[in-house]
């Protein structure tokens, strides 16, 4: 009986630990463009709510220029909810092969492997919806925005290291 508590055990640090590496991988999805954010709400977020418009702002971008941009920013977001929404399903299949009596390395690295690919796909959407936007700017803004971000800190946030 304590053979089939240990198995339990186990199985239950097994199911822990590779959920905690699925959620890590959603977490570097989510980190990468902050998706489910809403607009004018994104707090902390500095490519989407106040950061994003306190920004823009900061380098007298013209009304013109900024709705320019939120229209690029909204299409990511758009792209980029279905991307990343099924990565609970994800977590509750690994939850799942984990739970198994024997382990499918093939399937658990194919898994991987799909949220690798959709972390590699939000990354390639997310950078070129920052170089749209960017190319809404003038030279002289971007550069003015770069220098800003510098003594801003993340988030354009002052005091925010």
């Amino acid at each position: 009986m304590e053979d089939s508590s240990k198995k339990g055990r186990l199985r239950k640090y097994l199911v822990g630990g590779m959920t905690a590496v699925l959620a890590l991988g959603a977490l570097a999805v989510t980190g990468v463009v902050q998706a489910n954010g809403f607009r004018g709400h994104g707090f902390g977020d500095p490519f989407g709510g106040f950061g994003l418009e306190r920004a823009l702002k900061s380098v007298d971008t013209t009304k013109e220029q900024r709705q320019r941009i939120w229209a690029i920013v909204d299409a990511a977001r758009t792209e980029i909810r279905p991307m990343i929404s099924d990565l609970d399903d994800r977590r509750d299949r690994l939850a799942a092969l984990v739970r198994a009596e024997t382990l499918d390395r093939a399937a658990i690295e194919t898994l991987r492997k799909e949220v690798l690919a959709t972390a590699d796909a939000v990354s390639a959407r997310a950078l070129d919806a920052f170089i749209q936007a960017a190319e809404v700017l003038t030279p002289e803004q971007r550069t003015e925005l770069l220098e800003k971000r510098r003594s801003f800190g993340p988030g354009f946030r002052p005091g925010r290291e």
